[in-house]
């Protein structure tokens, strides 16, 4: 079992990862490599126990009710995550530029097994990941909002029955265009949703 805590730091995404069989916190951040430095680095360690404590007593409120079965899992024999082990994970793949760090942290998510990576990414496939991301999302199943799989014939790439097409016309103050007439004045933008 383990309990993924995503967690933002100045901007910058990375993971915590609870352990409860080995009574660790795993700390996989993709921004700097904590083998280079002492064990601080960009993640924010206040905020990472704030949410520990929570998750303490989170669990110590359900540990009082009488339909828990916490106790009867021998994986959760010690709530007190907050004073738990924090390891930094070495070796993970790092990334090359300054917004990458929430791509990087839902591969970690995807492909971490308790103790290393099932699969290593590269920064270029992190790049692909990028493009395929919102394309997952927009036609997964759960995802109720409308959308158009093609523009109009004729027309531009506008919004549909409130619906965000993939390519979509705003003004110049990012404005959706909902009519197709334009003036001499208006300057149009498309948004491209890759």
């Amino acid at each position: 079992m383990q309990i993924f805590l995503p967690l933002n730091h100045s901007r910058h995404w990375y993971l915590s990862m609870v352990n409860p069989s080995l009574k660790e916190i795993h700390i996989l951040d993709s921004l700097h490599n904590p083998a280079a430095s002492k064990e601080s680095n960009c993640t924010d360690q206040t905020k990472l126990s704030e949410v520990l404590q929570g998750m303490e007593r989170y669990m110590e409120l359900l540990d009082t009710t009488e339909d828990n079965t916490a106790h009867t899992n021998a994986i959760w024999t010690d709530f007190k995550v907050s004073t738990w082990k924090r390891k930094f994970i070495r070796g993970l793949p790092q990334q090359r530029d300054g917004s990458s760090c929430g791509l990087f942290m839902l591969k970690f998510m995807e492909n971490w097994l308790g103790e290393k990576l099932q699969e290593r990414f590269t920064q270029r496939q992190i790049d692909t990941f990028r493009k395929e991301l919102p394309c997952t999302l927009l036609r997964c199943n759960l995802n109720k909002a409308p959308y158009m799989d093609s523009p109009p014939e004729g027309n531009s790439p506008q919004i549909s029955n409130g619906g965000l097409s993939e390519v979509q016309e705003v003004d110049a103050v990012g404005n959706p265009m909902i009519s197709n007439s334009t003036s001499a004045e208006t300057t149009k933008f498309f948004l491209v949703f890759l």
